[in-house]
């Protein structure tokens, strides 16, 4: 008798509710929902967190970086903020309570009206502008009344919108979790508000020159959305599992109820050519269909089979199937990478297509899908290029993150009007004060005056820049090279200055070319690159940096790519002709009252420091501002105090700084008054005329008209 004939048929009585059908149907039903149960709450406790933490991630670092762009600006910031909380508690508590309303706001008319109040207000406006963030404003957490008072909000919705000196209470946590910050974790508060619902407010603090907390930059993002996607989450995934369940426990008893009566051989015979054709990769699935499945005997030989079987389904197919989507998803991050670096850097040519009077090309060809290198190049004004070529230490997607990070910093110093040593310094602090990961970032950064033809430059740590005057050849700068950036706070960097002439070459580059190497071990070195550079010295700057790249492929003789390769090349053609609008300029006009002088220095000061007005000088300018100033708000007017227009004027090409004052007064020439006898005793001397006598003396120039019933007096001071 054979082994199926040999099973014996169970009776009505014996298979009660021990049935196999039964059995898998439970067992599946149970082990189901115990598995959905699982998976719900893990998926719902990761959808929650990484969308929670993307939230908080997201208002946290714009809450930074306003943070980190007001730093600037806390000479304004931290007056203005002291007298909101000065009139915050100057008020009596009942009149605090009216918060939000018009009779309190009327309260704080004049801080509204305050230049530093707006000139904050714009700054935090434009990041409110560029984020996705319910709401971004300056407050302050004062610990005697438990409350935060707004000090700036760019809001400009009517309804939504907080002014100077608006307050609401906070709880204990949340004061704590601000004031009593570590510097280490994300300052963030959740809370369901009656208004907005959930919301979650990260912050950062805004330090002043002696690292003292003098406000705190707020970010707002709404968390109804994360609360209603949970909620959707679960419905969705509840409702699929169901399904699951269902058809998974019905697909096992339909197959449990079949019950298995063909040959044990016949199943491990279909089994064995299933996993032999997995192992070939042929197409072939379908092998048990014809089997008649009607007897349960020799269940370890099918037991074993069966288990070969999904071995090769489980492990091989799953192992394949990860693998190739886990390349595809990195294979798509990484080109996204690339575009994303690709448009961060400038590429068209011509760069400048309306200038005749220089030429730039610039190219970057990373050694990874994303590369460390990067460059850069615009004009400050229509006389001043700015450029500069820089490498990143390591490869890959970390390079390019920090090579990022550096580009922007790099270029906002520069757009700020520093100086190369001055932008070079004050990236190098910022970078290190966040560089756990310890990665540093050689830069050469210049500054072409396309009037003058000087050049002004600053390196930190890289390679030697190449020169060709107009009529000679190529040949390195051997500059001096400070530090790196990013490897040691506190370096000031140091500049010089070149005089090039028109028809000059300028031509930079990384070490990717420098040290590209060849399958011998040979470096291509900066003897090739001049090399190269001499054969044809006059072409146009793209076939400049071409020639280049192409004399390196010669070179390696097909040796792997280690290092990005990055190349700029810069015609000077021509001197630009500078314009009168062309020279940097500023301007007020304030009433001719004494308590204005304030505002009209802090105008012209930071005028000055904006382009790198010597120390020496600076101090002479404010004297005359104030002598000037101080004599129009006494003598000018005879009345009421009238418009008073001061204009600063920075002529690059003569290297002065123009001074212009402006009135409606009463008629009056300072230049025709007697100049005193200082040698006399004080006593002795008829009163006036010193003040101007000192205006002279410290001045290169002063001018006077009277024009369109103006008093036009007009100073000027050399630079050098």
């Amino acid at each position: 008798m054979d082994a199926i004939s040999a099973v014996e048929p169970v009776g009505n009585g014996e298979k009660g509710g021990h049935s196999v059908s039964n059995i898998v149907f439970r067992s599946t039903v149970l082990g189901s929902i115990i598995q959905g149960l699982v998976a719900l709450l893990i998926g719902l406790a990761m959808y929650t967190f990484a969308l929670g933490n993307q939230y908080i991630t997201l208002s946290y670092n714009l809450a930074r970086s306003a943070s980190v762009a007001l730093t600037e600006y806390t000479d304004e910031l931290q007056p203005l903020v002291e007298k909101v909380m000065q009139r915050y508690h100057a008020l009596p508590e009942e009149e605090r309570q009216k918060t939000f309303t018009k009779e309190y706001r009327d309260l704080y008319l004049d801080i509204y009206a305050d230049d530093e109040y707006s000139k904050i207000r714009r700054l935090m406006h434009r990041f409110l502008n560029n984020s996705d963030l319910f709401g971004v404003y300056i407050g302050f957490y004062d610990e005697k009344t438990k409350s935060l008072v707004y000090i700036v909000d760019p809001d400009d919705n009517e309804e939504t919108a907080t002014y100077p000196g608006d307050w609401e209470p906070v709880k204990d946590n949340e004061l704590s979790e601000f004031i009593n910050w570590d510097y280490d974790s994300k300052t963030y508060s959740i809370d369901n508000t009656e208004k907005w619902g959930w919301i979650c407010t990260s912050g950062y603090p805004i330090h002043n020159a002696h690292k003292e907390i003098i406000a705190f930059v707020l970010a707002d993002v709404s968390l109804n959305d994360l609360y209603r996607g949970v909620k959707s989450f679960v419905v969705q995934f509840s409702l699929s599992v169901l399904l699951i369940i269902i058809l998974q426990a019905a697909a096992m008893v339909y197959y449990f109820r079949k019950r298995i009566v063909n040959p044990i051989n016949d199943i491990a015979e279909a089994a064995s050519n299933y996993a032999r054709d997995k192992q070939e990769g042929s197409d072939v699935a379908d092998h048990f269909s014809h089997l008649d499945f009607k007897s349960v005997s020799e269940m370890n030989h099918l037991k074993n089979v069966m288990s070969k079987m999904e071995f090769y389904i489980s492990e091989y197919e799953k192992h394949l199937t990860d693998m190739t989507a886990e390349k595809e998803r990195i294979e798509a991050e990484l080109s996204l990478a690339t575009r994303i670096q690709s448009d961060m850097l400038p590429s068209d040519y011509p760069a400048f297509p309306d200038r005749d009077d220089f030429d730039i090309y610039a190219a970057m060809i990373p050694a990874k899908e994303v590369g460390g290198d990067f460059y850069d190049y615009f004009l400050l004004d229509n006389s001043h290029l700015v450029m500069m070529v820089a490498d990143v230490s390591g490869k890959g997607v970390p390079a390019a993150l920090f090579m990022m990070m550096s580009k922007l910093l790099l270029r906002n110093a520069a757009m700020e009007g520093m100086s190369p040593a001055n932008a070079l310094t004050e990236v190098n602090e910022i970078i290190c004060r966040n560089n756990k990961e310890e990665m540093f970032v050689t830069v050469w950064l210049g500054i072409l005056d396309l009037a003058t033809g000087v050049l002004t430059a600053a390196n930190a740590g890289h390679e030697f820049p190449i020169l060709k005057n107009s009529q000679g050849k190529y040949a390195a700068i051997k500059d001096k090279h400070d530090f790196v950036i990013g490897g040691m706070p506190g370096i000031k960097y140091r500049q010089y200055e070149i005089k090039i002439d028109p028809g000059s070459r300028i031509f930079l580059y990384t070490d990717g070319v420098a040290e590209a190497t060849s399958t011998d071990f040979a470096l291509f070195g900066i003897d090739e690159i001049l090399d190269v550079l001499n054969r044809d010295p006059d072409v146009a700057p793209k076939q400049v940096c071409d020639a280049v790249y192409a004399g390196v492929e010669k070179f390696v003789k097909g040796a792997p790519q280690f290092d990005d390769i990055t190349m700029m090349s810069i015609h000077y053609i021509k001197r630009y002709e500078v314009k009168e609008s062309d020279m940097p300029q500023r301007s007020i006009t304030v009433k001719s009252t004494l308590d204005q002088l304030e505002p009209v220095t802090a105008m012209a000061t930071e005028f000055l420091d904006m382009y790198d007005c010597p120390k020496r000088i600076k101090p002479q300018i404010c004297v005359v501002i104030d002598e000037i100033f101080s004599n129009i708000s006494s003598y000018a007017y005879e009345q009421e105090p009238g418009d008073v227009e001061v204009q600063i004027v920075m002529n690059n090409a003569q290297r002065s700084v123009d001074l212009t004052f402006i009135d409606s007064g009463v008629e009056f020439n300072p230049l025709r008054v007697e100049e005193p006898d200082v040698s006399l005793a004080a006593e002795d001397r008829e009163t006036g005329g010193l003040g101007i006598l000192m205006v002279k003396k410290l001045m290169d120039g002063v001018f006077y008209e009277y024009k369109d019933n103006k008093n036009i007096l007009k100073i000027r001071k050399f630079l050098e």
